[in-house]
């Protein structure tokens, strides 16, 4: 497996990575602030509305344009998506993003499957699979546990 496969992979890790501290960072300090389960089940609720969303013109996109230009703009999104926590966390703030990065993070998702199949030869691909389940594992207990910190 060449360079372009670990990049890829340790690309999407830190993608999980941001993602699993947005998630269990912000559902313990909306329950923390607001004391509702109902409101913070609305974090996860609202990645399966991105994923929803997606879904449908995805298929288009990913056979229509450069899949490593989607995956490059769509990291930079997540990016820029994130930001604004850094200034400003209301609760609608919040779900606005939740709905926005589990849009751009499922996109990533589907192009690194998509881009593997392309960049690693058929008989090393299982041996890829293997890698991305260890690597997937690792970055979310990382970023569970960062979140975690973060929360504390």
């Amino acid at each position: 497996m060449d360079d372009k496969f670990w990049r890829l992979l340790l690309a999407r890790g830190f993608i999980r990575l941001s993602s699993m501290m947005f998630a269990i960072f912000f559902m313990w300090r909306l329950i923390t602030q607001y004391n509702s389960i109902f409101i913070v089940s609305l974090i996860p609720a609202l990645s399966i509305v991105g994923y929803v969303i997606v879904s449908i013109p995805e298929g288009y996109i990913l056979d229509k344009f450069d899949r490593p230009k989607i995956l490059f703009l769509s990291s930079v999104i997540l990016l820029i998506i994130y930001i604004p926590l850094l200034f400003y966390s209301s609760l609608l703030l919040i779900y606005v993003i939740d709905l926005l990065s589990s849009v751009f993070f499922f996109i990533s998702g589907d192009i690194f499957y998509t881009l593997i199949k392309d960049i690693v030869e058929k008989e090393k691909l299982s041996e890829a699979m293997s890698f991305n389940v260890i690597s997937r594992s690792i970055f979310e207990i990382v970023g569970i546990s960062l979140g975690g910190i973060s929360a504390a």
